[in-house]
C-alpha cells in the first residue's frame, strides 16, 4: 500500500496484494461502476483521509469491481455529510496470475476544499475476504489488538502539501 500526491490536488493510492486469486472472493468488474455502500464487507481497500488525527476525517471505500464508496465523519464514528459524485476515484484494476494491483486517483477538495493545500495524514487499509468467507483486515498501522480502521491512531502516513 502506497500513497502519494501526485500533482496538486490530487491523491494516488496504489495496492497490490500477492496471492492466488482463486483463494480469494473478489468482486467481478461491474459494468458500470458506482457508489455503493457495505463495500468493505468483501475484498476493499481502504484509506482514511484527516488534517489532523482525532478531528473529521474522510473514508474511502474502493473495489476492485470499479465500485467505490467515500463517506465523512465529524468525529470518531460520528457521521458526516454524505458525499456524491463529485469525490468519485478514478480506479484501474489489473488481476493477474500474481494477484490483483488496485489504482485509484482522488481529487481531495472533492472531500474536503483544505486537503490539497495541507498537511494530510493517511490510514491505508484493506479488508481480504477468502473463499471460505473469512475476512483479514490489513493495515499500515494496527494501534490496538482488535482491527479498527476507525482509530485515529491508525493514520500514520504523512503527507505534506506540495511545494
Amino acid at each position: 500500500m502506497t500513497a502519494e500526491r501526485s500533482s496538486p490536488g490530487e491523491l494516488s493510492l496504489h495496492y497490490v496484494l500477492e496471492a492466488p486469486l482463486g483463494a480469494l472472493r473478489i468482486a467481478a468488474p461491474a459494468k458500470t461502476p458506482d457508489r455503493r455502500d457495505l463495500l468493505w464487507q468483501h475484498t476493499c481497500f481502504e484509506a482514511f483521509v484527516t488534517r489532523s488525527p482525532g478531528g473529521p476525517y474522510h473514508e474511502i471505500n474502493l473495489s476492485p469491481s470499479g465500485d467505490w464508496a467515500a463517506y465523512a465523519f465529524r468525529a470518531y464514528r460520528e457521521p458526516g455529510p454524505l458525499l456524491g459524485a463529485e469525490a468519485a476515484p478514478v480506479l484501474t484494476t489489473d488481476r493477474s496470475g500474481k494477484g490483483l494491483e488496485l489504482r485509484a486517483r482522488i481529487a481531495l477538495a472533492a472531500l474536503d476544499p483544505v486537503y490539497p493545500h495541507e498537511t494530510i495524514h493517511l490510514g491505508l487499509t484493506a479488508v481480504i475476504e477468502a473463499a471460505d468467507g473469512a475476512l483479514a483486515y490489513l493495515a499500515l498501522c494496527h494501534p490496538a489488538a482488535k482491527p479498527d480502521f476507525h482509530d485515529a491512531r491508525g493514520s500514520c502516513l504523512r503527507l505534506d502539501p506540495p511545494i
